[in-house]
């Protein structure tokens, strides 16, 4: 079989279901994203891992931009007995996952599970922090400035929830202390942000006996995007499989096995 790459893009769970094939005599595959910006990266659930032998490998990008064409490019290897590597390539047509002005999504990079689709009510102004040292020297009016590349992004955000199953996935994701990753959409003119999350406000406008809308503000700093494979976690259980009420309505919400494992329950406009 020749070596190829397809996509299928899904707006309800904001990912790219990927699936490459032709790997039958190769022992590692990669899969590289290639952002709009002509930025290259491999995704995090395909980063050189073995093939085991199958012909075919199954997976997703969690990290795809929203509403922005990218490119896949499947990379085979067979690492010979001379110490050589043999290596093939296949690419995949431009793929889009669609979007919604003021939808967006909030995303925990090793715990699938946990991520959740927010509306976002606010950005702040941003900061990018210079670092620079200034010495002044005896006889010379100007000082001397030592300087080096001038930091991420800083500022807050603020999000809105409306229901207790958006409440706990926000309050959940929050609590972590793990970086988070932010999807806004184009029309934010805001590019994805990983971040650590500081202090964070809660705001009840309403009566809270009769309403359970909440605006949260979240105070961030962008940090670099961290490394590791993408896990499950055991929050997704047999009972919530099962609630979905018929084998067939689970065939239609989730496709394969990984978007049972680790798509979170109750999100996106699709629901469970």
């Amino acid at each position: 079989m020749v070596l190829a790459i397809t996509g299928t893009p899904s707006q309800s769970l904001a990912q790219i279901s990927l699936t490459a094939s032709g790997l039958t005599g190769y022992d590692t595959v990669a899969v590289q994203r290639t952002n709009p910006d002509g930025t290259q990266v491999i995704i995090r659930n395909c980063n050189y891992v073995a093939t085991g032998g199958t012909d075919t490998w199954a997976g997703f990008d969690l990290e795809a931009p929203l509403g922005a064409a990218v490119t896949y490019t499947v990379i085979a290897q067979l690492h010979n007995s001379n110490g050589t590597i043999t290596t093939a390539q296949a690419s995949s047509a431009a793929i889009t996952i669609p979007t919604q002005n003021g939808v967006g999504w909030l995303k925990h990079l090793s715990q699938a599970a946990l991520n959740t689709q927010i509306v976002l009510t606010g950005l702040s102004d941003i900061k990018r922090a210079g670092r620079r040292q200034e010495y002044a020297v005896i006889g010379r009016k100007n000082p001397v400035v030592i300087s080096d590349v001038r930091g991420g992004r800083s500022g807050s955000f603020s999000l809105m929830t409306t229901g207790s199953t958006d409440y706990q996935a926000v309050s959940t994701l929050l609590a972590s202390g793990a970086t988070l990753f932010l999807q806004a959409t184009p029309a934010d003119m805001f590019a994805d942000l990983y971040f650590s999350a500081g202090d964070v406000t809660e705001h009840r406008p309403a009566d809270t006996s009769t309403d359970t809308t909440r605006i949260w503000t979240v105070e961030f700093t962008e940090v670099d995007s961290p490394s590791g494979a993408l896990t499950s976690i055991p929050g997704n259980s047999y009972t919530a499989v099962v609630s979905f009420g018929s084998y067939q309505t689970l065939l239609n919400k989730r496709t394969t096995y990984l978007d049972v494992l680790n798509t979170p329950y109750g999100s996106g406009p699709g629901g469970m």
